[in-house]
C-alpha cells in the first residue's frame, strides 16, 4: 500500500511539474513598455522575442538604407522603434516560427525563388535574401542599384526614373536630390545563390525583380520555370490605385495557360496578400489627400484601432485573392499580421505608412513563405 502511495505521490509531483513548465512556455516575453492594440476578432498578436535580427545597420547587403532605422538615426520614438526589429507576429498562442534552414531538406537543388512585384515585394525580397544569407553560404550576388546618375537631373525618363517617383516627393531641388539620394542604396533587381552547410550543400536561387507593372515579364518568367521553381506574386499597392485592379485580374485570365503550364512542369505559384497600410484614411492606404500632405511631410501613421478593419481588408482582398484561389493559387496570408503591426515601425518621417522599417515586421512576410515552403510544397 505504502509502494503504491509513493507511486501516486511521484506521478503528482510529476504532472505539477509539467503543468508548471507548460505555463512557462505559454508566458511571453514581457512587452518592455510596448502597447500593441489587438482587437478580440483577430487571431493574431505581435511580441517582442528574444531572437537578434539577422538584419539591421546595413549589415546584410539586400538592405535599403531607406527602411534602415539606424542609418537615418531617426530621432522619432527612437527607442520605441528599435524595438521593431524584435517583433515576432504570433497567428495563434502555440505558434513557433519555423526553422529557416529546413528550407534545403525541402528544395530540390537549383530551385529559382521569384519575388515579382512593387517596391512591398522588394522589401519583402530583402528580408528573405537578407534570411537566406544569415543561415547560409552566398556564392552569387548581383544587385541593380537605384538611382541612376541622371534621375536628379531631370534628363532621366526611363522606367527606372519613374520608379523612383514615390521615394521624391520631399525632393525640392537638384542640390537637395543629389544629397538624399546619396544615402539611398535601393535595388529594383537583386539576386543571389545560397548554398546548404552540410554534406548535402543545396543551391537556392533567390531573384526579386521588381516589375512595377511590366506584367510581361512576369509571364515570360513563368514560361521559363522549371521543376520546383516557385514564384511568390503580389498585386502591387500601385495597381489599385493607377490602374485598377482590373488590369491584373484581365492579365491573369488571359494567360491562365501560362500558369497551368508552369504548374504542370512542376513550378509552384503563390500569391502573398498586400501588407496593410496606416495612413490617416479610412482604409489606411494611400489617396489624394495623403497626396497633399507629402510636400509639408505632415502625414501621420495611425494604429490598426483608428483604421475600419472592413474597409482595409476590402481594398486587400478586391477581386484578386478569390480570383487567385479559382485558380488553386495558395493564399499567403500576411494581411492581417501587417495590418495589427505597430505604427510607429512604419518608415514614418511625415511621408510613408506604408513601408516598413527593416528589421520589423516584414520578418512575418518570411515567415510566412517558409511556412509554406516546409509545410505544404
Amino acid at each position: 500500500m505504502r509502494r503504491l502511495l509513493r507511486i501516486f505521490l511521484s506521478l503528482f509531483i510529476i504532472c505539477i511539474i509539467f503543468y508548471r513548465n507548460i505555463v512557462v512556455v505559454e508566458i511571453d516575453t514581457p512587452m518592455q513598455n510596448v502597447s500593441i492594440p489587438t482587437a478580440q476578432q483577430y487571431k493574431g498578436t505581435w511580441k517582442i522575442s528574444d531572437q537578434e535580427p539577422y538584419m539591421g545597420n546595413l549589415s546584410c547587403p539586400f538592405e535599403v538604407a531607406h527602411w534602415n532605422l539606424e542609418s537615418f538615426k531617426r530621432p522619432i520614438d527612437l527607442e520605441k522603434r528599435q524595438q521593431c526589429g524584435r517583433l515576432q507576429y504570433m497567428p495563434y498562442p502555440s505558434y513557433v516560427p519555423p526553422n529557416a534552414s529546413d528550407i534545403f531538406d525541402k528544395l530540390v537543388n537549383g530551385t529559382t525563388i521569384y519575388f515579382i512585384g512593387d517596391s512591398m515585394t522588394s522589401e519583402a525580397a530583402a528580408d528573405f535574401l537578407c534570411l537566406m544569407a544569415s543561415i547560409s553560404e552566398v556564392t552569387r550576388q548581383e544587385i541593380v542599384r537605384l538611382p541612376p546618375k541622371n534621375w536628379c537631373n531631370g534628363t532621366l525618363t526611363t522606367t527606372e526614373g519613374i520608379l523612383m517617383l514615390n521615394k521624391t516627393w520631399q525632393l525640392r531641388n537638384a542640390n537637395e536630390c543629389e544629397v538624399n539620394f546619396d544615402g539611398y542604396t535601393g535595388w529594383n533587381h537583386a539576386q543571389a545563390t545560397f548554398r546548404s552547410f552540410g554534406p548535402k550543400r543545396i543551391d537556392i536561387h533567390v531573384v526579386a525583380a521588381i516589375e512595377y507593372g511590366r506584367v510581361g515579364e512576369l509571364f515570360q518568367h513563368l514560361k521559363n520555370a522549371k521543376k520546383g521553381d516557385i514564384f511568390v506574386l503580389n498585386q502591387g499597392l500601385h495597381k489599385r490605385r493607377d490602374r485598377g485592379q482590373d488590369f491584373l485580374m484581365n492579365k491573369f485570365i488571359k494567360k491562365k495557360e501560362v500558369i497551368e503550364a508552369a504548374k504542370g512542369k512542376g513550378a509552384h505559384i503563390v500569391w502573398r496578400e498586400t501588407t496593410g497600410a496606416h495612413f490617416h484614411t479610412s482604409d489606411g492606404y494611400y489617396d489624394d489627400s495623403i497626396k497633399a500632405l507629402l510636400p509639408t511631410k505632415s502625414a501621420i501613421c495611425v494604429p490598426p484601432s483608428d483604421i475600419d478593419k472592413e474597409k482595409s481588408k476590402a481594398w486587400d482582398d478586391g477581386g484578386l485573392v478569390p480570383l487567385m484561389k479559382s485558380l488553386d493559387i495558395p493564399i499567403l496570408e500576411t494581411w492581417e499580421a501587417t495590418f495589427l503591426a505597430p505604427e510607429w515601425c512604419h518608415v514614418g518621417q511625415g511621408t510613408d505608412c506604408v513601408h516598413w522599417l527593416q528589421p520589423g515586421p516584414t520578418s512575418y512576410l518570411s515567415e510566412a513563405l517558409l511556412n509554406y515552403i516546409i509545410n505544404d510544397i
